[in-house]
């Protein structure tokens, strides 16, 4: 059976690559990949065929490109040595050609390769209840391999892909970063290229791991990436981070934890793996493609204290949208929130303000039946004064200095 599907398109193919797993044994037998001639498919009629031979979690790019003839595959070789490979398809649409390009070391070095079922990602303690793995021991969370799981993208000439690695080099795996890197389409050499981690971080300490990243380019050559963030001390968060394209070689702003963990996470459906982080992605808007959008998993408000090693026990995960909207002057965010009673109880259809405290712009929005409300395009660096009025009821104002996107800024009346 077909396992773990990665795909890819350009203009003359959509590329599908998966790794052929025994029934039987449920072990690796081969790797494939199905290339399908887009010009066809596009007029509704199916023509392609299977590939054999290709790596593991080979990653097809996605192109964005009208005239881009030739369609990438990054290919993950080994963690100790950093080396990767950039394979091609090429030739025509009905005739494809599918080539493995050299071996390549990526700037920077190697790192550790994090046991590919191991559950090694730390979070805290359940909120309620006894974790199974110990009522001082909560269970930790799977944390994949160094393959690139996330869909690579091909833009303007490079091709920028994500994935998990272990650190320090060379030595025990102490934390996981999310690793980035671009590359030049034409040869496959590094262009750039960095992480989102912190060194100081271990199992135990409150120090962050990040895993299970994706990327995703837009027009203008900005940049958006995605993960999850794990603690000891807290619960499996999304966050992202994200870099202009006039900024320094290597850098990306420091992480933003848009979604908070609610609880404890474990789920193992019997089979002693706490899976976490295949429901990932970052992509850029189609509507004019230049604001990023991701989606990443954070683990979720528990239903009970049940956490058995079963599909139905307690745990639940989630996952959570955040926007970055690329404009010259700045980044730009959605301020949202809930405006509630004393007692807990939505109000809807109440008037909330957004005025800016450095030119007094005055922005209104009315809460939907939920309570809730929105602003879309806030820029950062600013601070603004968010009151709210609803008949029968006091709020006390707010003063918010934007930094980032908030998605809990609430109003509980007086």
């Amino acid at each position: 059976w077909a396992d773990f599907p990665t795909l890819g398109f350009n203009k003359n193919w959509v590329g599908i690559n998966v790794n052929m797993i025994q029934f039987a044994a449920g072990t690796a037998l081969s790797n494939r990949e199905l290339i399908i001639n887009y010009p066809s498919l596009r007029t509704g009629v199916f023509s392609g065929g299977f590939v054999a031979g290709t790596n593991a979690v080979t990653a097809p790019v996605i192109t964005y490109s009208a005239t881009e003839n030739t369609l990438y595959q990054v290919v993950h070789l080994s963690s100790a040595s950093g080396t990767y490979r950039v394979d091609t398809i090429t030739g025509t649409a009905a005739a494809p050609v599918y080539t493995a390009g050299a071996t390549l070391t990526r700037t920077g070095g190697g790192w550790t390769q994090p046991t590919p079922s191991g559950q090694i990602l730390p979070q805290a303690a359940p909120l309620s209840g006894t974790s199974a793995c110990g009522a001082a021991t909560p269970c930790k969370l799977e944390t994949q391999d160094s393959f690139v799981r996330s869909t690579p993208v091909f833009r303007n000439g490079f091709i920028y892909y994500a994935q998990t690695i272990g650190l320090p080099a060379g030595g025990t795996l102490t934390r996981t970063a999310a690793q980035w890197t671009k590359l030049t389409a034409t040869t496959g050499a590094f262009a750039d290229g960095g992480r989102v981690d912190d060194p100081t971080a271990t199992a135990t300490n409150g120090g962050k791991w990040y895993a299970y990243p994706s990327i995703s380019v837009n027009v203008n050559n900005d940049v958006m990436f995605g993960f999850s963030q794990f603690a000891s001390n807290q619960f499996a968060a999304a966050g992202y981070t994200y870099r202009f394209h006039s900024d320094a070689p290597g850098l990306m702003r420091d992480p933003i934890i848009y979604k908070a963990g609610e609880d404890y996470y474990s789920k193992t459906f019997g089979g002693g793996r706490n899976r976490f982080g295949d429901y990932s992605m970052t992509q850029v808007d189609p509507s004019n493609d230049k604001d990023l959008w991701t989606l990443q998993e954070y683990a979720q408000a528990r239903v009970g204290t049940d956490d058995g090693n079963t599909g139905s026990n307690s745990s639940r995960w989630s996952t959570w949208w955040a926007r970055v909207a690329f404009d010259p002057t700045g980044i730009k965010v959605v301020i949202s929130g809930r405006v509630l009673t004393s007692g807990g109880r939505v109000v809807a259809r109440a008037h909330v303000t957004l005025t800016d405290l450095e030119n007094g712009q005055v922005r209104t929005a009315i809460t939907n039946p939920f309570g809730r409300y929105q602003f879309a395009d806030v820029p950062t660096g600013k601070t603004f004064l968010l009151s709210v009025t609803a008949k029968g009821y006091e709020f006390t104002p707010q003063v918010l200095n934007v930094i980032q996107e908030v998605n809990d800024m609430d109003f509980t009346a007086q």
